[in-house]
């Protein structure tokens, strides 16, 4: 199992965790399973994001991303025409650009930092995980969940 997967399979058991909680079903032995695979991957978690840093202007820089879109959102206004729209539209898209050559210059340091933050996640993300599953058996799932929650934690699930 690679690390996104495993990553994945924390958010699947969460999400069947839930599901349990809100239905208040009784199965304390597919509940620990699922709360010793979310701790060990929790620890993985902690440990494969570990030394990853973005830029410490990155919120900063998310910030004017976020103004010059809100700055530069088309919305139809009631009654306007379609023509009228689209050609306010693009006005407003060629402004936005603009800015964001602007931004993007301006912050080249940041961007350039976080893509390679970025790629060398990827990479990790892409290895082997160092992780032991906790397998549950098949008979100590006697709840009703549905085949796509079955699905979603199958990796914990011993056959046998």
């Amino acid at each position: 199992m690679k690390n996104k997967e495993a990553l994945q399979l924390s958010q699947n058991l969460i999400s069947v965790a839930n599901v349990i909680i809100k239905n208040n079903y009784k199965c304390a032995k597919l509940s620990y399973g699922i709360q010793r695979n979310v701790d060990g991957i929790d620890s993985l978690r902690t440990k494969i994001t570990k030394g990853f840093k973005l830029h410490e202007k990155t919120n900063e820089f998310n910030e004017k991303v976020a103004e010059i879109h809100k700055k530069y959102a088309s919305i139809k206004e009631e009654g306007e025409e379609d023509a009228k729209f689209l050609a306010r539209q693009k006005k407003n898209e060629a402004k936005s650009k603009s800015e964001f050559e602007k931004l993007d210059a301006e912050y080249a340091e940041v961007i350039e930092h976080n893509k390679e933050v970025d790629k060398a996640f990827g990479e990790v993300l892409d290895e082997e995980a160092d992780l032991k599953i906790y397998k549950v058996k098949i008979d100590n799932l006697d709840v009703p969940l549905t085949f796509e929650e079955v699905q979603m934690i199958r990796p914990i699930i011993d056959e046998a």
